[in-house]
This record gives structure tokens, C-alpha cells and sequence, in this order.
């Protein structure tokens, strides 16, 4: 159905070293693979969504653990910090 068409063309040279690859393509083959380019994409931006979704939720989840993280912290004062430091240090 696909027909593809190589062409092997000797240069200059006379050892035949040298070589040309001419390739040809029907218009056919040429409309199936944009079809197919056309296909992956739709289906690439179809995937697209799910997956944006599914990562938001995760960063709200993660939003909502790091505030529940921050209530949960107690303040101290630098000074008292300072102080313990200096009484297990022994200054």
C-alpha cells in the first residue's frame, strides 16, 4: 500500500565510493504520516488534562500539610534559644 522508492545514483567517483540516496515518497504515504502526527497530538492534548488535574490537587494537598505544619510550630524567643545554647556549650 505504501510504496517507497530508493534510488542508489553512482558520483564522479570511479572506485564507486561515493553514493547518492535519492528517496521518494507518494503523496499517500506523505497523508498518512501527518494523519498520524495529527492523532499523536490530539491524543497528547487529551492527556494533558488528567494529568494538570491530578498535579493541582496534589499542590493544594501540599499547601494545606504545610499550613496544618505551621500551626503546629512554637515560637521561642531568640534570647531563650541563646541562653540554652550557651548553658550546654558551658560559657
Amino acid at each position: 500500500m505504501y510504496q517507497q522508492i530508493n534510488k542508489l545514483t553512482a558520483k564522479t567517483d570511479i572506485n564507486m565510493e561515493k553514493f547518492t540516496e535519492v528517496s521518494e515518497r507518494s503523496w499517500l504515504t506523505r497523508i498518512m504520516a501527518s494523519i498520524k502526527g495529527i492523532l499523536v497530538g490530539a491524543l497528547l492534548f487529551l492527556l494533558a488534562f488528567p494529568l494538570l488535574i491530578w498535579n493541582e490537587s496534589r499542590s493544594v494537598e501540599r499547601i494545606k500539610t504545610l499550613e496544618e505544619g505551621l500551626e503546629s510550630v512554637v515560637h521561642i524567643e531568640e534570647a531563650i534559644v541563646n541562653t540554652l545554647i550557651n548553658r550546654i556549650m558551658g560559657n
